[in-house]
């Protein structure tokens, strides 16, 4: 099984060293949604942070802002600060700056992210490297995360799995669904740390509480070698897949996926969104709940195929049996054409005769030599 991946892929070299701190040296105020003042996920990714006033908004509460009543002019600025968005990665980085030079960790590793890709700054694995290191110091967990995913992968530092353990299990003691699927991954393949199919279970049961389709992926794979009949994990509703809205909410009830009843969704709008989505989208991974619901889809997409392939071999038999009707229909107007275009010339020969026997018939006649008389004419047909 491999391991997964966050919303950023890296492609640079260098090495890190010091190892992860789990405890926050300096503990920043607890961030709220401003909209809702309710408190926002240990996961960054799962809200949004504005750059502006270093803020950060749910996901849904954003959603509810672009569809609200508010001019365009309104929904193109901070809803908090309204400080008009950036129109360039130039004007996103002098906002991002300020935030970095205060010590923020979000912003230090939003910078690193950016240094590591190119967006807006040159490249430079050595910067990000400095930046992720910054961050993680203060026990941020994308921080942490994205260390250890460079570990993992040998993307942008000396490939060891044992570096990744150790940052993966601090982002995932932090509630980093995707730390918590990797880790798992690590035990689960004897990869840096001892082999432990309890520990892959454990850290995937974490994962997949909070909706994470990797780790049910695991949970399934870990059923089918130990044998178990019934999943070892049974999936209940804690937050939307899609937005992230919780379902703490009395008001605010999760309905299951109809298919595979692992996942959970606002509505028919989030499940559409997540079902589409191209990176870690839910359309990949759904699959029936049992295995007796497996064999009934496979029966039904196999007739399904039988019913398709017998139309088609229908129509074909039609197209077969049609072509003749077609040639005769084809041959029998080209028939008809050939006929009134004959009766339509015959028609003006027959004028044209008629005028022309009428013109000599008004004309005088002459008296003709050599002992006779008479008149000479000469049949004539005109065709136009």
């Amino acid at each position: 099984m491999s391991a997964s991946t966050s919303d950023d892929k890296f492609e640079e070299e260098g090495e890190t060293k010091g190892k992860p701190k789990e405890t926050v040296e300096e503990q920043e105020e607890e961030d709220v949604c401003p909209v809702c003042i309710e408190p926002l996920q240990k996961d960054p990714t799962k809200f949004i942070r504005y750059a502006c006033c270093g803020k950060g908004i749910h996901k849904w509460c954003d959603e509810g802002i672009k569809v609200s009543s508010l001019s365009q002019k309104q929904k193109d600025s901070c809803p908090l600060c309204r400080t008009k968005y950036p129109d360039s990665d130039e004007e996103e980085l002098e906002q991002l700056l300020k935030w970095v030079e205060k010590g923020k960790a979000w912003a230090q590793n939003i910078l690193g992210e950016k240094y590591l890709h190119g967006n807006g700054v040159e490249k430079s694995a050595q910067q990000a490297i400095v930046l992720f290191e910054l961050s993680a110091s203060q026990g941020y967990a994308k921080a942490q995360f994205n260390i250890g995913f460079m570990y993992d992968t040998g993307k942008g530092v000396k490939q060891s799995y044992e570096r990744a353990a150790e940052y993966y299990e601090a982002a995932a003691r932090q509630g980093i669904a995707y730390a918590q699927v990797n880790l798992g991954c690590l035990y689960f393949s004897d990869q840096g740390v001892e082999k432990s199919f309890e520990k892959a279970r454990e850290w995937w049961v974490k994962a997949a509480e909070q909706g994470n389709e990797g780790a049910i992926q695991g949970l399934q794979q870990l059923d089918e070698i130990e044998g178990r009949t019934t999943p070892s994990f049974i999936p209940e509703p804690l937050e939307c897949a899609s937005c992230y809205r919780p379902h703490c909410d009395p008001k605010h009830k999760l309905r299951p996926c109809s298919r595979c009843h692992r996942v959970f969704y606002c509505g028919k709008e989030c499940q559409v969104k997540h079902w589409k989505k191209k990176i870690n989208g839910h359309k990949k991974i759904c699959r029936p709940e049992s295995e007796e619901a497996r064999a009934r889809e496979a029966r039904e997409a196999q007739e399904a195929q039988q019913a398709q392939q017998e139309l088609e071999a229908l129509e074909a038999w039609g197209a077969d049996e049609e072509e003749p009707k077609k040639k005769k229909k084809k041959k029998k107007k080209k028939k008809k054409k050939r006929k009134k275009a004959t009766a339509t010339r015959e028609a003006r020969e027959a004028r044209a005769r008629e005028a022309w026997e009428a013109e000599a018939a008004q004309k005088p006649k002459k008296d003709g030599g050599g002992g006779g008389s008479g008149t000479t004419g000469t049949h004539v047909t005109f065709r136009f």
